[in-house]
């Protein structure tokens, strides 16, 4: 958290991709950037500076101007030309604090020694507060008030005056309340005219078929009716004149869709059908998103028909690359997905990895941090040096952590949020088993 509106330090982490350690001494080599809000810019200070490259190994400074904090949320990072050299960014909320000492101008209020707030002075004059005499004097201009006889235009003479109107006003508040809400109940095009002409017309039409009971008091069906065009209610399209949010809605995923054709899909691994695939057709600006069943397979529909689809698959542990596929009527394709087999780690040890996708595909450079919290039962007395490390998923959205200690409890941070465990005692543990899917 700091401050918005004004200039800070923001600090960063430099980690070596081949070692997954920090990286020191590459201060020089590192161009920072600042994300505004989800928007990426060049900082006003480009300058980097290492914090300490000994007791702080691999974090690194940046000034951030108070223009620049003057947003919601600022993201710190950068990239280095240093080969295999990876900038951790940090995130920073901005909320609206005080920025200057507490009983200065713009910092926190305090109280003196007598328990008065500072810059609230007490005292007997005009305006000021008498704690003792429990008052706040006032002048008061001749004739304003005298002894205590009611006065012209005091709230007690007002009341006594005007309660009699008040009374007359507050019995016709409903009738004004109801035409105030129903009086803009003919715009053409809201969904609230759409709802009126189409009652009117279903009443209209039920009247014409309408047979009067004998004996049925004489009621005019059409004045009915205009009653009903007299107490429309205020409903409006909650999308008229907002382009951005019809824009946003069409955008999102509509599951199979409600095409002529069919779009028939399989996915497996070179030979076993692949269950729960995240199966992504994009064409345009729609997207189709389905998981496959048990045997592979996602059936869209999709309403666009023919035309040509980047079809893209994610699944925990595989990759695929992106492909088109030229849809002109039903179509039925197979594809398959690559096993990603993990780093193998050195005997009566396991290789940690944790594979991070969301509906493209895999993504790359998210920080995934593994602690071992405590090795096996029976290790007394022992410990794990390098029991805390950082690494960047990598282009297949991989982050693996070779040799580590096998029946170890263990915690997994990735966006923000921790998860805890047991590594297995096999060869590779695959840290999705704790966490379930892990979608950014």
């Amino acid at each position: 958290m700091a401050t918005r509106g004004a200039a800070f330090t923001a600090t960063f982490m430099a980690l070596d991709s081949a070692t997954g350690r920090p990286k020191t001494g590459d201060s020089a080599n590192i161009t920072p950037r600042i994300c505004k809000d989800g928007t990426s810019a060049a900082l006003t200070t480009g300058t980097v500076a290492e914090v300490d490259s000994t007791n702080f190994k691999g974090v690194y400074s940046v000034s951030v101007s108070a223009t620049e904090a003057d947003v919601g949320e600022v993201v710190v990072g950068g990239v280095s030309s240093t080969s295999g050299i990876d900038i951790v960014p940090t995130t920073y909320q901005m909320e609206r604090l005080p920025d200057a000492a507490p009983g200065a101008n713009g910092g926190v209020p305090t109280v003196d020694g007598n328990n008065n707030v500072h810059g609230v002075q007490p005292g007997t004059g005009t305006g000021q507060l008498n704690p003792s005499g429990g008052k706040v004097p006032a002048t008061i201009a001749s004739g304003d008030y005298s002894g205590n006889t009611v006065q012209t235009g005091d709230a007690y003479a007002y009341l006594t005056t005007n309660l009699g109107a008040l009374g007359a006003n507050l019995t016709a508040l409903p009738a004004l309340v109801w035409n105030a809400l129903t009086s803009g109940m003919s715009i053409a095009g809201s969904i609230a005219k759409l709802i009126i002409d189409n009652l009117n017309a279903t009443i209209t039409s039920r009247m014409a078929t309408y047979t009067q009971p004998t004996g049925f008091l004489a009621t005019d069906f059409a004045d009915l009716a205009a009653d009903v065009d007299a107490t429309e209610s205020a409903v409006t399209d909650p999308t008229s004149g907002n382009p951005a949010l019809l824009a946003a809605i069409e955008a999102l995923d509509v599951g199979a869709g409600s095409g002529a054709h069919a779009v028939t899909i399989t996915v497996n691994d070179g030979a076993t059908a692949l269950q729960n695939a995240t199966v992504t057709l994009a064409i345009n600006a729609s997207r189709y998103t389905l998981l496959t069943n048990s045997s592979g397979v996602a059936v869209f529909t999709p309403t666009e028909n023919d035309g040509t689809y980047n079809v893209r698959i994610a699944l925990n542990g595989y990759s695929f690359s992106p492909v088109d596929l030229v849809v002109s009527g039903d179509t039925s394709h197979t594809y398959s997905m690559t096993q990603d087999v993990p780093t193998p780690s050195d005997p009566g040890l396991t290789t940690c990895y944790l594979d991070v996708i969301d509906e493209s595909g895999a993504v790359a450079g998210v920080p995934v941090k593994l602690t071992i919290k405590a090795c096996q039962a029976g290790d007394t007395g022992s410990g794990w040096s390098d029991s805390v490390l950082t690494k960047l998923t990598n282009g297949s959205g991989r982050a693996e952590f070779v040799n580590r200690p096998r029946l170890a409890e263990y915690s997994v941070s990735i966006n923000g949020k921790e998860f805890n465990g047991t590594t297995l005692d096999a060869s590779s543990t695959p840290l999705v088993n704790t966490l379930g899917r892990v979608v950014t």
